[in-house]
């Protein structure tokens, strides 16, 4: 009798013992197990503003997210925001983030990667963004004589030869300056004592036809 107890102790100590190193296995290869079901991304360019979303219908083992930019053929890439992952989830769930970009070239290329809690990442998708050659004019009165000069700034992605001309309401040139665009940041100061009162438009163009206007009030 004492025998059979000590041997079913022993079996009862032993399907114990098992049972433990089984489940300890199991939770240790799923851990190990990461996977994605990405549906897709979008981009919105609103200004220096990129709105980015994409949606993730479930998601397992997920650290987080990486929006990367290349500037040229995407041959080197560059950091522009990260975001956590929430979590495991098997319900759809959008990720959005916005962040200023400052362009660097006309063709930009961004991309998605997702990075998981074993630090394997891997690539998602990508989109290219045309950004406009001239962008950013801006009239500045003098505050001292806004009525004798104006401030006109403008940036360019390129450096080239440009003109400015100055239109009134009628569409008739009655101004027109050749310029030497800049890459970056570009100003110049206009006279306006001898503009009449009225409406104007300027518009600046560099030698590819890339063109920006704004309207010019004369008080």
């Amino acid at each position: 009798m004492k025998f059979i107890s000590f041997l079913f102790a022993t079996l009862l100590m032993s399907s114990v013992s098992y049972a433990f190193v089984s489940s300890y296995r199991v939770y240790n290869d799923s851990s190990e197990v990461s996977s994605i079901d990405f549906i897709k991304m979008q981009a919105i360019v609103s200004a220096r503003i990129i709105h980015f979303s994409w949606d993730v219908a479930a998601e397992k083992n997920g650290h987080h997210f990486i929006i990367e930019k290349s500037t040229g053929e995407g041959t080197s890439w560059s950091k522009v925001t990260r975001t956590e992952s929430i979590g495991d989830h098997k319900d759809r769930h959008t990720y959005e983030i916005s962040e200023i970009n400052l362009p660097e070239a006309v063709s930009e290329i961004f991309r998605i990667r997702r990075v998981d809690v074993n630090g394997d990442s891997e690539v998602l998708d990508s989109f290219s963004v045309n950004q406009p050659v001239l962008s950013n004019l801006k009239l500045i009165p003098d505050p001292k004589k806004p009525n004798r000069s104006i401030g006109i700034t403008y940036e360019s992605l390129i450096n080239s030869k440009g003109v400015m001309t100055i239109k009134n309401k009628n569409g008739e040139e009655v101004e027109r300056i050749k310029l030497e665009l800049s890459d970056g940041y570009n100003r110049l100061v206009l006279p306006l004592k001898n503009f009449e009162s009225g409406d104007y438009i300027i518009v600046i163009k560099n030698e590819f036809d890339d063109g920006i206007s704004r309207r010019l009030v004369v008080y």
